[in-house]
């Protein structure tokens, strides 16, 4: 969104869709945990579709290439987002 929009919008709209869609479908983490996630990770889209305006390509392969390296946690609220190069993934509860 930011690359074929802007950043603002990018935030606005993926501000919306974390609201309308916080619960975890299998109900394993909590909505704070689950939504401090998709924050994260969002501020991480926007920066590559910052990064590579008018590279449709080059945001497609930055973001497999973050995906492929995603950082495991289960609590996404002591993640420090510096500065959207990386994306963070719930860590599965163990029981």
């Amino acid at each position: 969104m930011t690359e074929s929009a802007n950043a603002a919008f990018a935030e606005r709209m993926g501000n919306a869709h974390e609201a309308d869609h916080t619960v975890d479908p299998g109900g394993e983490f909590t909505n704070e945990q689950v939504s401090g996630m998709d924050a994260y990770n969002n501020i991480t889209g926007r920066g590559v579709g910052l990064r590579y305006e008018g590279n449709g390509d080059g945001v497609i392969n930055q973001c497999r290439e973050y995906a492929l390296h995603a950082r495991l946690t289960s609590n996404p609220a002591q993640e420090q987002q510096r500065d959207g190069s990386d994306l963070i993934v719930l860590k599965r509860s163990i029981q």
